[in-house]
């Protein structure tokens, strides 16, 4: 490809003007089926138009484009790489990259970062990432299962007089307390637990929706005592979906199969909204989620690497 900044020099990376972004997106993602392609460009591009955030970085070497890094900041207080790629023999140009995005993100006050990466992993790629000082955290699988109203199977917990409140006819504190509870000794990425304060998290769940919303579809699962077992958020997208993007339990609540009871809501949600997916993803070390999915009719979709750097990794 040819250079996308007139005059860059050899080796040095440059920022890309928002003109040039797509056309360097679409250089960053060339290795994936066009269709995937075509959706990871789209939504990157519309997260750099969202949220502020530091301009992709390009390296050229005699005037060809040979390596690239793009990111994006993200609610809750994260730098998200979305994608970085450099051709053969230019490999190394990735520890610049890397270590450059790192510190413009650390500029911004993001001092936790994250990228993912399909299986099997470049190793060349993982390679640098570690040379960049950053730390290789789990594997998650992104499950999907459609919504089919014909096709339903009962999903339901041990505990019938359970029910669902809306979480947002609880105050603020409530919530995100309850939902921390549920982080108490979770096997879903347990190591994300002490790299960001759940202060940030709880944003992130929200992703810069107003927790006073009157759709937010955020539910709180209930004993007969009105008493917390778990929550339930979710996040419906323009395409169809229904994403889980979190649920959990109170270490009282678990081994009682309540797991199927928010899944069941989920459905009923979805059903209701006409979407006609449900996605989520989980840590493939998680067994007691993986199980209920799996149950539940969802089926993998991809298996990725999850990758982070944070400040603290540098005082250790």
């Amino acid at each position: 490809m040819e250079e996308l900044i007139s005059g860059a020099n050899d080796g040095i990376p440059v920022e890309i003007p928002p003109v040039k972004v797509k056309e360097l997106l679409n250089w960053i993602f060339a290795n994936f089926p066009a269709e995937e392609r075509n959706g990871m460009v789209g939504d990157t591009h519309a997260k750099l138009l969202r949220f502020a955030t530091p301009a992709p970085l390009a390296i050229h070497s005699r005037g060809i484009l040979v390596a690239a890094c793009c990111g994006v900041i993200l609610p809750g207080k994260v730098g998200l790489l979305v994608g970085i790629r450099a051709t053969q023999g230019y490999e190394h140009y990735q520890v610049n990259l890397l270590k450059q995005f790192r510190d413009r993100f650390c500029r911004h006050g993001i001092h936790y970062q994250q990228i993912a990466l399909p299986l099997p992993e470049d190793e060349v790629l993982a390679d640098c990432l570690l040379k960049a000082s950053w730390q290789r955290l789990t594997e998650i699988t992104h499950l999907w299962r459609p919504v089919d109203p014909n096709l339903e199977m009962s999903l339901t917990g041990d505990d019938m007089t359970a029910s669902f409140v809306h979480a947002n006819s609880r105050s603020f504190e409530d919530v995100s307390a309850i939902v921390q509870r549920t982080f108490d000794g979770t096997l879903d990425c347990p190591k994300l637990n002490d790299l960001r304060p759940f202060s940030d998290v709880f944003q992130g769940f929200l992703n810069e929706r107003s927790f006073e919303e009157p759709n937010l579809p955020w539910y709180l699962l209930m004993d007969e005592m009105d008493q917390p077992l778990g929550c339930l958020l979710l996040e419906p997208h323009d395409s169809g979906a229904v994403e889980i993007a979190y649920m959990g339990l109170h270490p009282a609540a678990r081994g009682r199969r309540l797991g199927f009871a928010l899944i069941a809501k989920t459905l009923s949600f979805a059903r209701k909204t006409n979407a006609h997916l449900v996605v989520t993803a989980a840590d493939v070390n998680n067994t007691p989620a993986m199980t209920i999915y799996q149950q539940a009719g969802f089926e993998e979709h991809r298996r990725l690497s999850v990758w982070a750097y944070s400040s603290e990794f540098e005082t250790k």
